[in-house]
């Protein structure tokens, strides 16, 4: 209790609505920063004394993609620290570990008087995100109940959506101003949002799932009882200490391995599935936009500096909005797989609408065509693969390796964006502007079939029955959102009887 409200929250009296608000809160605002430092960088290249500042960037694209990317290294960092000690720690105290972190990192970066302080400060800033992105959704999952936890889960990539619409209008905002406070101040910003989540993570209560798993069972029911009432709690918790049982049978061993064993539970297959949908998000080719869609629409498309920014500006409402239809609409209407195929046909024809427009940019109708395949991209995208990626891969793997696996996806994920990142700026001209575009097109146009007849659909089940997809070491192909139509799934949800987890959710009238 030395360490309250570290260890122990305070607020323990707040229950029901307002500490669900109280929860989301402190979740979601982390993701806001981690969607602002993907768009905050069309501030920083259009700046000329960013550059004067760090002149070495000025002189090789080479070195200023990798320094960009550097965020996304450390990323990858966070996510494998995640991994090592998030069932250890617990998810609440490594949540406000992160917050700290990438808080430093930001006024390190904002206040950075060299190249080497700036790497060092981006790096650190890019760790504790990593830490926020992948511990999030399992935290945001194990509150959640599972009717809205698609919904709940969303928020948190509504919040990154609106994280970069807000980069772009800030890129807009200091357009003019080519001094330091142009590119300091769009840095720092940053660090009031982390405060949100600094100040509303001490009120808000550790993982229930994660306190069962630790032995502590009691504590985990009252968890539950304070944020969706006893009856819930108690139908809950006999139902996550059965899955807890199952799972633990299914397991031989212990770390990283166990993510790949080929046990009962396909504890292998569900940990390449979250790493799968990860990896579908990046090479959708989503950071080569968002990090430089500044400088395709002015290199590119051949638009004015200015009118690119302001263009980024309604580009980012627009994705925000169709983010908000995702998260809310398809993701739980459509399912999460549908969603993501989708997503990975709307981008493959924004993508080739884009290297179409940029292999004729001499024709001006040809710069419009660019624009809109651009359009089309990023709001297809904030619909589908943002909300989903996140998503899918914390429900779709067990509570005894959900921690590794999910986070090891997120971490392939970073992989790819620093990748993608840093081979931009020479990729684009090297290979005659269109045909990087045209790559990602194809990319795109491959993921719909393998997403289609590798991806078992999850949505509408509670965390504990995903696992009845994967009994007996077999891998049942759930295709609709509908339980009551998915032959053993059914049969399970159908036998419930009155009192169980999922029964009393269907007589709640409340979330």
């Amino acid at each position: 209790m030395m360490l309250k409200p570290f260890t122990h929250p305070w607020g323990e009296g707040l229950e029901g609505t307002p500490l669900k608000i109280i929860s989301m809160i402190g979740a979601c605002a982390g993701f806001l920063t981690f969607g602002y430092d993907q768009g905050i960088a069309n501030a920083l290249t259009q700046n000329p004394d960013f550059f004067k500042t760090m002149p070495r960037l000025a002189e090789d694209t080479t070195v200023l993609g990798t320094v960009l990317a550097l965020f996304v290294l450390g990323a990858m960092f966070g996510c494998l620290t995640m991994s090592a000690l998030g069932n250890k720690y617990g998810r609440r105290p490594l949540i406000l570990f992160a917050t700290i972190t990438t808080l430093v990192g930001a006024g390190g970066m904002a206040g950075a008087n060299g190249l080497a302080c700036f790497c060092v400060m981006r790096l650190l800033n890019g760790y504790g995100v990593g830490i926020l992105t992948s511990i999030v959704p399992t935290y945001v999952g194990e509150i959640s109940k599972p009717r809205i936890r698609g919904m709940m889960m969303s928020l948190e990539l509504v919040a990154a959506a609106t994280g970069l619409a807000v980069s772009f209008w800030v890129a807009w905002a200091f357009r003019h101003e080519k001094g330091p406070l142009g590119w300091r101040l769009s840095i720092a910003i940053q660090a009031f949002i982390l405060l949100f989540t600094l100040v509303t993570m001490l009120f808000a209560p550790e993982s229930p799932r994660w306190l069962m798993e630790a032995g502590r069972v009691e504590e985990g029911r009252r968890v539950l009882a304070r944020l969706h009432g006893q009856a819930f709690a108690d139908a809950a918790t006999l139902e996550i200490q059965d899955a807890i049982a199952v799972e633990h049978a299914a397991q031989r061993g212990k770390g990283y391995a166990e993510c790949f064993a080929n046990n009962d539970q396909c504890f292998r297959y569900r940990t390449f599935l979250a790493i799968g949908v990860n990896a579908a998000q990046q090479l959708t080719g989503i950071n080569m936009a968002t990090y430089y869609s500044a400088n395709i629409l002015i290199n590119s498309v051949g638009m004015t500096p200015d009118k690119a920014v302001f263009v980024l500006g309604f580009l980012g409402v627009a994705g925000w909005v169709f983010m908000l239809g995702g998260a809310f609409v398809l993701m739980d209407g459509v399912g999460r797989v549908r969603t993501m195929i989708i997503g990975a046909a709307g981008c493959c024809v924004g993508q080739i609408l884009l290297a179409a427009g940029v292999a004729h940019q001499e024709s001006k109708a040809a710069g419009y065509v660019a624009t809109a395949g651009l359009f089309l991209f990023l709001c297809i995208f904030s619909a589908t693969h943002l909300p989903t990626a996140f998503v899918y891969s914390s429900e779709i793997v067990p509570l005894a390796i959900r921690t590794r696996s999910a986070t090891l996806g997120v971490a392939v994920q970073y992989i790819l964006n620093f990748v993608v990142v840093m081979v931009v700026p020479t990729a684009i001209p090297g290979m005659g502007g269109w045909g990087f575009y045209a790559l990602f097109a194809g990319v795109n146009g491959l993921m719909v079939p393998v997403l289609y007849f590798f991806c078992p659909e999850v949505s509408g089940l509670s965390l504990e029955d995903v696992d009845s997809l994967f009994t007996g070491g077999k891998v049942r192909m759930r295709r609709t959102t509908k339980v009551e139509q998915v032959g053993g799934i059914g049969e399970l949800e159908a036998n419930k009887v009155e009192g169980s987890f999922d029964h009393v959710e269907k007589v709640e009238s409340g979330y």
